[in-house]
């Protein structure tokens, strides 16, 4: 990916840095062009005035253009997840990743099987079923982040129930066929709900997972244990010692939850610090690994057939590799990060 056209780095490091600064904040924001050249411009010229490398005046790509997009939308960083991104922005990009995902599906359905696309009722149940648990984990995902931890193993659940629902009803609808519709159609139908995914606010978003504002100390207790835990990748153990000793004080000194103050920048307080890039790192293991599990588990029969001359053996090969090499590389850089601070 190039930087801005106009702009030219004279160290190699730096336009290494500034092509990954612009694929972090396009990628995971997606903030409008004029943020994105105005950001670079602006740290073209810090760097030609100061002279250093623009890693050191800057720091970390990610980082910055979490800060960034935070800055340009508006955003407390303390509605922020761990990767600087807010419950409802993070679920419009997963319904995105998922829409995208889908398109490409139904165009490699297009490819194999023609362009007129056969539906039984065990197919449409199959359609219904994987669109169904997507949008359950994409609202799951998004009510994590939103410190939801309750809330987020419901969503989970329903999914699970929706798959096991919808795979006991294909093995028992008919194969008879129903209608036929062209494979464009519903790539266009993915496209479609990708670009609503992209264009809606995201304050709308987080209007829909964001939880009515805590009355009373234990509620803002809860609240506090949830943000620790879902939004700021806390382990149990870890957000229930903050939590009692916050509780300690509320029970010493009843104005100490006045004294507090807001629960979510509370909680972003307590998270702040050096284990919060080691608790990135672990979420973002934990998540690949997820991935590579849920793509083993697609690909199974396809995998197991071991038709090495299917175009469809080969592409599940593919995905569950690339899943599995990322799984590994997280893995292992999550490793990395906790051997450096023992």
């Amino acid at each position: 990916m190039t930087t801005t056209a106009d702009i030219r780095w004279e160290r190699k490091d730096d336009e290494d840095w500034a092509a990954a600064f612009e694929f972090h904040l396009v990628m995971r924001h997606l903030p409008p062009r004029e943020v994105t050249e105005r950001a670079l411009a602006d740290v073209h010229e810090a760097v030609r005035e100061a002279g250093g490398s623009v890693r050191e005046l800057f720091g970390d790509p990610s980082e910055y253009a979490d800060a960034i997009a935070g800055e340009a939308a508006g955003t407390s960083p303390a509605r922020a997840g761990l990767d600087g991104v807010t419950a409802g922005e993070r679920f419009a990009h997963t319904l995105l990743v998922g829409a995208l995902v889908g398109g490409g599906l139904a165009a490699l359905c297009w490819f194999e099987d023609g362009l007129w696309l056969g539906f039984s009722w065990a197919s449409l149940t199959a359609v219904v079923t994987v669109a169904t648990a997507v949008l359950l984990v994409c609202g799951a995902v998004a009510l994590r982040t939103a410190g939801r931890i309750r809330a987020v193993w419901a969503a989970l659940a329903g999914s699970v129930a929706v798959v096991a629902g919808g795979s006991f009803a294909m093995s028992v609808l008919p194969e008879r066929h129903l209608f036929t519709l062209p494979a464009p159609l519903l790539v266009a139908a993915c496209a479609a709900l990708a670009a609503g995914a992209h264009r809606l606010s995201a304050d709308r978003f987080d209007t829909w997972f964001a939880p009515p504002r805590p009355r009373g100390a234990e509620a803002w207790l809860r609240r506090l244990e949830g943000l620790l835990r879902g939004r700021h990748g806390m382990s149990r153990g870890e957000a229930y010692e903050h939590v009692a000793e916050a509780r300690s004080h509320i029970g010493e000194n009843p104005v100490a939850l006045r004294e507090f103050g807001d629960v979510e920048a509370y909680a972003a307080a307590l998270a702040a610090g050096p284990r919060r890039a080691h608790r990135a790192e672990r979420r973002k293991a934990l998540g690949a690994v997820g991935f590579a599990v849920a793509v083993g588990l697609g690909s199974f029969d396809i995998l197991r057939a071991a038709d090495v001359s299917s175009f469809w053996f080969w592409s599940a090969a593919v995905a569950l590799g690339f899943a599995v090499a990322e799984a590994v590389v997280s893995l292992r850089r999550a490793a990395r990060g906790r051997r450096g601070r023992a």
